[in-house]
């Protein structure tokens, strides 16, 4: 059982640099008319693959046991990149490379043992390229989706695959069991590790974090939604800023307009009933952040001071409201 679990893992893709193998490509026949509309309509991998690669970065890290590779991407135009805890854990220095061939010296925010989860913060004189997350609730056996990653240290990988089940759980090798795991069939190898995985939308809806040893068809993603759970608590505007805006959300998943966040309490005398934001409030935007989950809710504030205005749907009609976030009594409460 013990060989078991490791193979489930530690070919869990943080990789010592190596070589890699070039990818084929397919013709198609002439399609039809009614084959022409229905590709039309339908988003492609090539469409969503363009708008997320600059979002996605190679991780070098340093350890005394050498130089590995892994993956992470962006979360927030911050700095802030999502990656596996594994890759970077007992770094000495964690260096990440984009797309364009910059690079950055990265710090570790934080880990999270449980969900095999590091955030790492980088800084710049511009605004990175984040990525959005998208819903995992209404995900199906047979879904399409890509990974982008660093195997082997090649950057900029593409591959892609479906969804083939939901709910897994494995083992790690520190023994931590990990559930609610997407598994897939896009290829993936040591280097892979942290990288994400996408919905045809260019949403992101995991975090690779292993693979079967004797499979390439069996590789295991953390949820995108208990990936944002971990984040909404760890990164909250209460603990990188002391603000505490006081409001409990929920998310639902129209069937045509994606992801709606509502409130569903409001803290008395909080800055949020200062503001009469209520229950029932559709919350869309924070400031200059459009609000589609609640991760969205709490880096709309990490850096809110003076007065914010908050744009909610109230019975049907727009209403927008002011948040006064910069009174000192708002930070440490």
């Amino acid at each position: 059982m013990r060989k078991l679990m490791w193979a489930w893992t530690l070919v869990i893709l943080s990789a010592m640099v190596g070589l890699g193998n070039g990818a084929g490509a397919e013709k198609s026949a002439t399609p039809t008319k009614e084959e022409v509309s229905t590709s039309v309509s339908k988003p492609s991998f090539k469409d969503a693959y363009r708008g997320v690669k600059n979002s996605v970065v190679t991780i070098k890290v340093v350890k005394q046991s050498g130089e590995v590779v892994g993956t992470g991407v962006i979360v927030d135009e911050r700095g802030y990149i999502v990656t596996n805890r594994h890759v970077v854990n007992e770094a000495t220095k964690v260096t990440v490379k984009f797309l364009d061939k910059t690079e950055y010296t990265a710090k570790i925010n934080m880990m999270d043992a449980a969900h095999d989860l590091a955030v790492l913060k980088i800084s710049g004189d511009k605004a990175f390229k984040a990525v959005r997350f998208g819903p995992t609730s209404n995900l199906e056996v047979g879904d399409d989706i890509f990974v982008v990653g660093a195997p082997y240290g090649f950057n900029d990988t593409m591959n892609k695959g479906m969804v083939s089940n939901l709910g897994r759980s494995i083992t790690m090798p520190d023994g931590v069991e990990i559930g609610n795991l997407i598994q897939h069939d896009a290829p993936i190898d040591p280097g892979n590790s942290g990288g994400p995985v996408f919905n045809l939308a260019g949403e992101l809806i995991g975090i690779n974090v292993a693979l079967h040893q004797k499979s390439r068809a069996i590789s295991f993603a953390l949820n995108g939604e208990d990936v944002q759970k971990v984040l909404t608590k760890q990164l909250s505007a209460v603990k990188l800023s002391g603000l505490n805006h006081g409001l409990t959300t929920k998310v639902e998943l129209a069937e045509t307009e994606g992801q709606k966040v509502y409130i569903l309490d409001v803290e008395e005398r909080s800055l949020a009933a200062e503001a009469g934001l209520k229950y029932g409030d559709q919350l869309v935007k924070v400031g200059s952040y459009d609000v589609c989950n609640k991760f969205d809710v709490e880096r709309a504030f990490w850096d809110a001071s003076g007065t914010v205005t908050v744009t909610v749907i109230r019975k049907g009609e727009t209403v927008t409201v002011k948040m006064d976030c910069s009174t000192q009594s708002a930070r440490n409460r």
